[in-house]
């Protein structure tokens, strides 16, 4: 088998000639009919392998050009990343340090549902959506209005009863502060993030979204996601899991982003009490190698 198409028209024009001289009469005449077609069969190829390379370098440049383009947007979008991360402000502490507050706060909320009255007929994943929700909105004139009609859809008439019980028990200021004291917080619980946490999500996942859509192996898009994913902190990571399990981060479960790209692989063992916050094993159960720590311990 002839491995490039110049060699297939060489061989095909020499055939021809053959035949060419194998019937004509005349000796002279031979040469003179198989020089013509030599020459018009190696003009022909000329001109067609100009054409031919004309083409794939045209293909070469613009792949490399779309390449040159990905990569250029991708780096900015990292970069952006950083900046979102750089800007959060939040009591003592700022940027990357920020998540381990909002993190202790969560786990406070979740612990004051759960240990609610009525907390015995809430599931796991029900807990999980009515702590973070409050800890997303807040509580307060407004934010309380928001918490409660963006909760409204998802619950029962029982179950928003204990909302607004919950809402009234996170009006008392003492309340609050004795929480922030637990937990050691140097802002004031309860209060809201939807308006740091609402843009750090969306621009996370358009990234990963972006990488996910471009033409190239699934392997060369786990590279990609793979840098992303080493931006982000245990504590980050601990958020973002939350997150994709309630309404508000349903587009990372809808894409199966969090499992196709193993999101939080970096989260430590126990890092949620698998008894009274999360069962995280559980979540991922169908790929037993999702976290490092699975790996390492094999």
């Amino acid at each position: 088998m002839f491995k490039t198409f110049l060699d297939r028209l060489i061989v095909y024009a020499l055939l021809v000639a053959a035949i060419v001289l194998a019937y004509s009469t005349s000796p002279l005449e031979n040469f003179a009919r198989a020089g013509d077609f030599v020459g018009g069969i190696f003009g022909t190829v000329i001109a067609g392998l100009s054409v031919y390379l004309l083409v794939e370098t045209l293909k070469h440049q613009r792949s490399s050009s779309e390449q040159q383009s990905f990569e250029n947007r991708y780096f900015e979008l990292v970069k952006l990343h950083r900046e979102n991360v750089a800007e959060f402000d939040l009591g003592k502490h700022q940027g990357r340090k920020t998540f381990i507050s909002l993190v202790r706060e969560f786990q406070a909320i979740l612990q004051h549902v759960s240990s609610g009255g009525e907390s015995n007929t809430l599931n796991e994943r029900t807990k999980i959506l009515i702590a973070y929700y409050t800890f997303y909105y807040g509580v307060g004139p407004n934010s309380s209005r928001m918490l409660s009609s963006a909760l409204e859809p998802h619950l029962t008439s029982e179950q928003m009863e204990f909302v607004r019980t919950l809402i009234h028990y996170f009006f008392d200021k003492g309340i609050r502060l004795e929480m922030a004291k637990e937990v050691r917080l140097s802002h004031g619980p309860v209060d809201g993030h939807q308006s740091r946490l609402g843009h750090y999500y969306r621009h996370l996942y358009q990234t990963v979204s972006y990488i996910d859509q471009q033409e190239i192996s699934d392997e060369k898009k786990r590279q990609y996601v793979k840098t992303i994913r080493a931006q982000l902190t245990n504590y980050e990571q601990a958020l973002l899991l939350i997150n994709s399990l309630t309404p508000l981060g349903e587009a990372w479960e809808e894409s199966n982003f969090m499992r196709k790209y193993r999101m939080v692989r970096n989260l430590p063992k126990d890092f949620f009490d698998k008894e009274t916050e999360l069962d995280v094993l559980a979540i991922f159960e169908n790929d037993p190698h999702y976290f490092e720590w699975q790996d390492q311990a094999s």
